[in-house]
Parts: C-alpha cells; sequence; structure tokens
C-alpha cells in the first residue's frame, strides 16, 4: 500500500494461457469505512493487460481493461471495507493470437486506500441502484475507469431548473444526460 511495486508477467502458462499475477491486500477494521481504493497498473510494450479487483470469497468485483496494448489500467475510487482484497494482472487474449511475453520489461503497480471523502464519486455507481448522491455542496468530481465508463449521480429532489455541466477529458466524447 502505498509504494508502487514492479513486477514481470512471466512465461505463459501454456499455449492458450498467459501468465497471471494475483496481489492480496486487507483493509483493517480500524481504518473505517468505506475507503476508497485507488489501483493503476503501468502497462507493458506490446501486451494488453487486465487488472482486476475480487473480494476475499474470490467473487470479481471490478475490472479495468479500456487501454488496449501498452496502456495504463486503473480502478478509481472504488469503495472497500474491512476484509481481504485480492488484485489480478493478466494478459487480454485475442481470439486466434497465442499468449505473448515480455520478460525484459517491468510493468508497475501502484494500490492505496483512503477514507471517503465527500464530494468524489465511489465505484461501483454504473446503475441506478448504485448512483452517487448528489453531495451538499452541488459538485462531484470523479474519474472515467474507460473510455465506457458510465458515471451515475442521484440529484436530491427538488423544485426549480437544474444547470449541470461537465468537464472534459481530452481525447474522449463525454455525453452528459
Amino acid at each position: 500500500r502505498g509504494r508502487p511495486l514492479t513486477a514481470q508477467l512471466g512465461h505463459k502458462i501454456s499455449a492458450g494461457e498467459s501468465d497471471r499475477d494475483w496481489y492480496r491486500f486487507t483493509v483493517d477494521a480500524a481504518a473505517g469505512a468505506p475507503q476508497r481504493l485507488h489501483a493503476r497498473l503501468a502497462g507493458l510494450p506490446g501486451i494488453d493487460l487486465a487488472l482486476e479487483l475480487f473480494d476475499g470469497a474470490g467473487g470479481r468485483l471490478a475490472l479495468a481493461d479500456g487501454s488496449g496494448r501498452g496502456g495504463d489500467e486503473v480502478l478509481p475510487n472504488w469503495i472497500v471495507g474491512p476484509g481481504t482484497y485480492f488484485l489480478l494482472v493478466r494478459e487480454v487474449l485475442r481470439p486466434g493470437e497465442p499468449p505473448r511475453e515480455n520478460l525484459r520489461d517491468a510493468y508497475r503497480l501502484a494500490v492505496d486506500f483512503q477514507p471517503w471523502v465527500d464530494g468524489w464519486e465511489m465505484e461501483p455507481n454504473d446503475r441506478p441502484a448504485q448512483a452517487n448522491p448528489m453531495p451538499g455542496s452541488g459538485s462531484l468530481q470523479g474519474f472515467l475507469g474507460s473510455e465506457s465508463d458510465v458515471d451515475l449521480v442521484r440529484l436530491p429532489p427538488g423544485r426549480g431548473r437544474l444547470a449541470a455541466a461537465v468537464s472534459g477529458v481530452p481525447g474522449v466524447d463525454l455525453v452528459l444526460e
């Protein structure tokens, strides 16, 4: 936590299966809940990597796979409570292509978690039941996990007109509905 690590995606396991690197971390109950997990995977040249988050029972909570070969993957502001979690770094295999190996370069994985702060989005928030409440300040900051990420916000009930704006992300066509 808080210190990036470097590792290599080793030799492929078989002709159809790449190496996989698993990492375990624990959120201590004394840390309070909820916590904001931020995990960033710096990619490998020529390899499409994915970063996945699993709960202690092995259920997948999140997948970051939007950058393509050589790109970084990010799990921003994911809610984690006390318990054990796992991160998986793996290659995204394309149909008909064998796993790639890059034993020369290392990827970097950085993981941190901090208490939730009002005014920031919390993932998951891709479905109406998971929508983040609009904070009292009327402003919410967040991240797009990928170009296809959807962030939903629940507005307080009220009357009157609504004015909304979203700031841009270079190279991404954002839509506000």
